[in-house]
Parts: structure tokens; sequence; C-alpha cells
């Protein structure tokens, strides 16, 4: 219990504190700076989303080094062995599940706050910049390098290998999926999105027990919608804004590969009971 208590004041000074409070005092501090902006953000997200989250896990890995349950855990052996081909119907499974919960968010939206989905889609930020159709392609690569490179590593490392298993050994695998990813969930702007793929992530990681392969899927799944706004942007000179993109007949679709996703998995495992 103390390990958990520990791991959730860990996770929020390294995330939900620089994101939320030491912002505020960066800027007072920073606004005589003669500084490019750029530069100024930048210096910024080295040190409260890169440097602090490296340090929150440093501090919870030495503390759950010490937890025989998360040793246990994490030396047992894995249950199954991901192929190519499951590797890839998972990743279609998050990129449909975050499409069909972005729906939902519009449905809760416009029935309790009619008219902020609308607000939501002017206060969206683009993954890259770009102007009169001119990409800049910096803003690609720091895009690739932070949504790619970094952020699927550090969260992967935190929120599944470390906290989810923390939170395993005491409430259960489903209840630690659910409250982990509830901690996830709130540092991210998309709640419900982040939500949903971090119980998915959690049931990723709890078949397979690899690292590896929910960093994958968390990279891939980053890279496509990067990937989907560059093609996007080059055919139609816009941003693909997920606010405004809301289609019927493509969520019909994907709540579709989902169910048959979900027969699939409960096809292995009952043929994997039986071996």
């Amino acid at each position: 219990m103390r390990l958990m208590i520990s791991a959730v004041v860990v996770v929020y000074i390294g995330y939900f504190f620089p994101s939320y409070v030491l912002l505020d005092y960066y800027l007072s501090i920073t606004r005589e700076w003669a500084l490019n902006p750029t530069l100024d953000r930048a210096l910024y997200s080295a040190f409260a989303y890169y440097f602090l989250p490296v340090i929150a896990f440093f501090v919870l890995f030495v503390s759950a080094r010490r937890d025989k349950h998360w040793k246990q855990y994490l030396t047992s052996w894995p249950r199954n062995v991901c192929t190519w081909g499951e590797g890839a119907l998972i990743l279609i499974g998050v990129i449909s599940l975050n499409s069909v919960s972005n729906y939902l968010q519009y449905i809760i939206f416009d029935w309790f706050s009619p008219g902020s989905w609308q607000a939501q889609s002017y206060n969206f930020t683009p993954l890259f910049s770009a102007s009169d159709g001119v990409i800049d392609w910096s803003s690609v690569l720091r895009s690739a390098l932070d949504g790619v490179l970094i952020s699927p590593v550090i969260e992967e490392l935190l929120f599944r290998y470390l906290l989810f298993v923390i939170f395993r050994s005491i409430f259960g695998v489903t209840n630690a999926a659910l409250l982990s990813s509830l901690i996830f969930a709130s540092i991210h702007q998309w709640a419900l999105d982040a939500f949903m793929s971090g119980a998915f992530l959690c049931w990723v990681f709890e078949r397979y027990r690899r690292l590896g392969v929910v960093i994958v899927i968390h990279a891939c799944h980053n890279l496509f919608i990067l990937l989907y706004d560059l093609v996007y942007y080059l055919s139609t000179q816009l941003h693909f804004n997920p606010w405004e993109a809301v289609d019927i007949s493509i969520i019909a679709l994907q709540v579709g590969y989902l169910v048959i996703f979900s027969l699939f998995i409960d096809y292995q495992r009952r043929g994997f009971k039986e071996r």
C-alpha cells in the first residue's frame, strides 16, 4: 500500500505538477527573458516533460525493486508470444478504439454542453506547423521525436511497467488497469481517448508481459496519427482536426472491427486454456 501511494505521488509530481502548476511560475519568470519563443518553449518542454518524468521513473523504479510482487510478476513467463500479425491487429484495435472514444466524447459534449465541442475545434493544436501549404519539417521532426521515440517509452515505463504492476498486486488486473488508466488520462488533454487506450494497453501488457510490445504499439499508434495528419494536409492544405472529423459510417466499421477483434481474442483464450 505504501508503494502504491508513493507511485501515485511520484507520477503526479513528474507529470501533473509541471503541466498545471510549474508552467505558471515558469511563464512569470521567463516573461522578461529575451529568448526566441521557440527556444523558450523547448527549454520548458525539456525540463517539464522529459527531465522530471525521468526522475519520477527512476525514483519509482528504485522503490518498486524492493517489492516482491512486482519482481515476481515481471520475471514470470509471458503467456503468449506476440506475432507480427497479432501486433498489427492490436494496433488497428487501438486506433479504432480511440476513434470510437472520440465519437463518444462528441455525444457527451453535445449532450451536456451544446456548442463546447465546436469551441474545442477552434482551439485544436496541430501536430506540426504549416502555412499556405508549406510544411515546417523541423516541427514534424520534433513531433516524431516526442510522440514516437520519447513519450511512448517514458509513459509505458511509468504507467504499464510500474504503476499497473504495482496496482495489480493490490487490486487485481481489472481494477489496476482502470485505476492506472484513470491516472494516465488525467495528464492528457484527450482524457477519454487516453483512458480507453491506457486500459487497452494494460490488457496487452498483461497478455504478453513484454514491455517492448506496448512501447512499439504506442509508438506505432502515434506515428500513424502523425503520418495521417501529414497526408491529410498535403491533399487538403488543412490539418486533420479530430474535433471536426466525426463520420458515423467509419465509426460503425470500427465498432464492428472491435467486436470481431474481441471475438478473435476470446477464441484464442479458449484455445490456450484447452492446451
